[in-house]
């Protein structure tokens, strides 16, 4: 380097300044990075942004816990407003699934998948980052909606609105990034691996994600009927009321089993590297985790019809008319409740051959 030539390291530095307005070289630096850490494209980039915000929503979730613990551990003095009851538990529902299980879960398919299967980005990896800012925009506005007398149980009909539109909204984000999580497993492979030879990590992702693209639109289409009906006549589905009775069906079993896949699948390849051993059966295990996914199906065909509609002194046969209407109504129940678990026991017991 002559004399007359400048320092690369002053002029990058020079670079970044001109680019942000700011006469601080540190203070372009963290402008610098936070604008690349929300225009990035990289799949450990946008992954670390969905942990990030799961883990956010983890605490969130936790606080809103402790809070309604408090509660009804001490009955007799009400330690919360008796009108904000409503939004927390709405709250606690939101926190628990769109707020930790989606973008923890997610995050972590989107950072390792690609590192797995040896591709050199995500597919459609612009659309995992709308998926992120989706997802993202649609939890900031429905805390803003409960906060503000929002909710299933809100009094106020614009934050109700505004509340059925974020759910939709984080719906379409979720959909983004299992359809950018989905493509590069079943299309960015390296040379040579089959889908017999995927890993099984990356086996319960595309599995994670076929299941998501099949029920959030289901979900979606939901959540418009929803929207319209409350922003009119609020008489087909009840209103606010209705909103847990006809999509609170994505908030609990077995749709939530969905959000397990990926685990199993992280602990099929941590099973081999504790025990020191091959697992010998991968179709096994294969065919564990994706009867896992038919969780999926009962979120697709309206789980809310198959909900046995007998419990306690019901349970009681009475004559063979009866316990003909109770087999044919436990079948479907079963079908979807018990093939999920019965995945995660043949999982496990390939992982007990290894000990």
């Amino acid at each position: 380097m002559t004399s007359t030539e400048s320092s690369p390291d002053a002029g990058r530095e020079s670079a970044v300044d001109a680019e942000t307005g700011s006469d601080d070289p540190r203070e372009g630096r963290v402008v610098a990075a936070l604008v690349h850490w929300m225009t990035s494209t990289d799949s450990k980039v946008v992954g670390r942004l969905f942990l990030v915000g799961g883990g956010l929503g983890l605490l969130a979730t936790i606080t809103i816990n402790i809070l309604l613990g408090i509660e009804r551990v001490d009955g007799d003095s009400a330690v919360l407003d008796s009108d904000a009851w409503s939004q927390l538990i709405d709250a606690q529902r939101l926190g628990l699934v769109f707020g930790t299980a989606l973008p923890l879960v997610t995050g972590l398919c989107i950072a390792l998948v690609p590192l797995q299967l040896g591709a050199r980005s995500l597919a459609f990896p612009r659309l995992a980052a709308l998926g992120f800012w989706l997802w993202f925009g649609g939890l900031v506005v429905a805390v803003v909606a409960l906060a503000r007398n929002g909710g299933t149980l809100g009094l106020d009909a614009d934050m109700v609105d505004l509340y059925i539109a974020a759910l939709g909204l984080m719906a379409l984000g979720g959909m983004a990034a299992a359809t950018s999580i989905g493509t590069t497993v079943l299309t960015t492979r390296a040379p040579g691996m089959t889908m017999r030879r995927v890993p099984f990590f990356s086996w319960s992702a595309l599995v994670y994600a076929l299941s998501l693209v099949l029920v959030l639109p289901v979900f979606v289409g939901t959540i418009i009927y929803l929207f319209v009906d409350h922003r009119n006549s609020r008489e087909a589905f009840g209103g606010n009321v209705g909103i847990l009775e006809w999509a609170g069906w994505f908030f609990t079993q077995p749709t939530t089993f969905i959000f397990a896949i990926p685990i199993v699948g992280l602990l099929a390849e941590l099973f081999p590297a504790t025990f020191g051993k091959r697992l010998t059966s991968r179709g096994l295990v294969y065919s564990g985790i994706t009867l896992v996914a038919v969780s999926a199906l009962a979120a697709v065909t309206q789980v809310g019809a198959f909900n046995l509609p007998w419990s306690g002194s019901g349970l009681t046969v009475d004559d063979a008319d009866d316990l003909e209407r109770k087999v044919r109504d436990g079948i479907p129940w079963a079908f979807f409740n018990f093939l999920p678990v019965l995945g995660v026991l043949i999982f496990f017991a390939a992982g007990l051959a290894l000990a």
